[in-house]
């Protein structure tokens, strides 16, 4: 391994991409029998096209859709994430080579494996994993665009930063980030003599207008969303939301952490004989802007958080993340003796290998263990054949419209073969794709989780009080060998229809029978 790593580095950084995207992919798609909620949410979305969403801008949603266009089923958004995770380490690896040399970029694209936040969460395809390799191609090109100023790398950091802003908004905070650097560093104020970077700025905004539009046109949609997220009712908590962001952030750094410290001790004994890796010394410029550009995104975070006295969740630092494990080499600086080489590359090898395997089975294994339902092995493709078949038998048509939450009724519109659109727990505010007026026409199925109680929620009871209850249904438990059968029932369905009526003549009547099926 250091062999390959010190002769082949290239080599080396094909053969840890490629078990990675192999492992994350396939193992999810085999083993679980859902997709995640996340994953879920942004398909009932894709469906629709529109120009931005309750929660997210649409670039997300939109690829996940166009992937499924394919016809190779919802486990697509798994390879979807892995391939964020390709392109961010080969960007990082394009960022870094030039910088400390091939060894040392092939270093820093393995310590990021080490992240747990290219673990795991990948397979969760959302925003956060799409803003994984938009943030590392946004922080090359501007690398590239100071050093050498040629256009083709100002444009391309207005097409990376407007398809930021088309995936979550907190492209805000690479954007001061890069601000940073053009104020506090030469090269970056001689940037403000430059033309272009205006031309990119203002190009980048252009290109977002449209989403802009939307933000306007649909009330400030997102940003109400966003103001639900826990706020701080003291002084005491508006501290303790970014410091609790903070130690968040470390502890997804653990595994790299306790690497390099293993490797740091290895220097510090200075034993000749041990392998050498020989990574080249950065320039003074290249090292303060791999510092600044790793380091600001937190610190700006946490001043955000503050601030704005609203709770930052974890996983809102995924992106900000893909130079860590350049940072430390280039704060190492010099060659590095791998001291007992021979096992830290049998640990990093049967890390890279096990926990893909390891969590990919504990997830299966879990709903077997314990009374708790998985979401990852929920029985997706019996819980929309179930609402759709009933809904067949009541109606004698495709299911055009399923009411329910993100969950219930997102499964619904995933892995039923009607594919219905989703109106969000009956909010059109949330669902304005859903046309009120064909409503009348096509009917629509209501749909929920029963939890200990046989009633509908209330905002079923509220919105709907003309609906057809077609009662409760089971979803079959399962059983895997040497571990056992799972919780059976796994869950129980609440189920409502508002069936189909013919279309009135007059358009009094059209509103009135309306009015009869949804009370708003």
């Amino acid at each position: 391994m250091v062999g390959l790593v010190q002769e082949s580095p290239i080599r080396t950084v094909l053969l840890v991409s490629g078990i990675h995207l192999t492992l994350w992919t396939f193992l999810p798609a085999l083993m679980w029998t859902a997709m995640p909620l996340d994953v879920v949410e942004a398909y009932l979305w894709g469906r629709e096209w529109q120009w931005g969403y309750h929660k997210h801008p649409p670039l997300a949603a939109w690829l996940q859709e166009a992937f499924l266009a394919l016809d190779a089923g919802p486990w697509t958004a798994y390879l979807l994430g892995q391939l964020c995770v390709i392109v961010t380490f080969w960007t990082v690896w394009s960022l870094a080579r030039p910088m400390v040399g091939g060894p040392g970029a092939a270093l820093a694209v393995l310590a990021l494996t080490l992240n747990y936040y290219f673990t795991f969460p990948t397979t969760e395809f959302n925003p956060n994993v799409l803003q994984m390799p938009l943030w590392a191609l946004a922080t090359l090109h501007f690398h590239r665009a100071l050093t050498t100023t040629r256009w083709r790398y100002f444009l391309l950091l207005a097409l990376w930063m407007a398809l930021l802003i088309y995936t979550k908004y907190s492209a805000v905070i690479l954007a001061l980030a890069c601000g940073m650097v053009v104020l506090l560093m030469p090269l970056g104020r001689a940037a403000l003599k430059n033309l272009r970077l205006y031309v990119a700025a203002a190009l980048a905004l252009l290109l977002a207008g449209p989403h802009f539009y939307w933000i306007i046109a649909s009330d400030y949609l997102p940003f109400a969303y966003a103001l639900t997220q826990k706020t701080a009712p003291d002084l005491a908590t508006r501290l303790y939301f970014p410091a609790n962001f903070f130690a968040a952030q470390l502890a997804c750094h653990l595994v790299l952490f306790a690497i390099a410290a293993f490797l740091w001790a290895g220097n510090r004994k200075g034993i000749p004989s041990c392998p050498e890796i020989p990574v080249g010394r950065p320039s003074d410029f290249d090292r303060r802007y791999v510092l600044i550009m790793a380091a600001a995104p937190l610190g700006i975070s946490m001043l955000l958080c503050f601030a704005m006295g609203i709770e930052f969740l974890t996983m809102w630092g995924m992106p900000m993340f893909n130079l860590s494990g350049l940072a430390l080499i280039v704060l190492a600086g010099g060659p590095f003796r791998i001291w007992n080489g021979a096992r830290l590359a049998t640990l990093y090898l049967v890390f890279l290998v096990s926990l893909p395997v390891l969590i990919a089975a504990g997830q299966a294994v879990t709903p077997a263990l314990t009374d708790r339902a998985n979401r990852t092995m929920w029985p997706g493709t019996y819980h929309g054949w179930l609402v759709s078949n009933q809904w067949r038998r009541e109606t004698g048509t495709p299911l055009a419209v399923v009411a329910g939450d993100i969950w219930a009724a997102g499964l619904v519109g995933l892995y039923s073969p009607d594919r219905p659109a989703v109106l969000l727990e009956g909010d059109f505010r949330r669902s304005p794709w859903i046309d009120r007026s064909d409503l009348e026409e096509t009917g629509f199925a209501i749909v929920w989780r029963a939890r200990g109680s046989s009633q509908p929620p209330s905002w079923v009871t509220e919105r709907f009080p003309n609906r057809t209850d077609l009662g409760l249904y089971d979803l079959p438990g399962f059983s895997l060998p040497l571990v056992g059968t799972g919780p059976d029932p796994y869950a129980t369905l609440g189920l409502s229809i508002v069936p189909p009526q013919p279309r009135q003549s007059a358009s009094g009547g059209a509103s009135a029978g309306m009015a009869s099926i949804t009370a708003q």
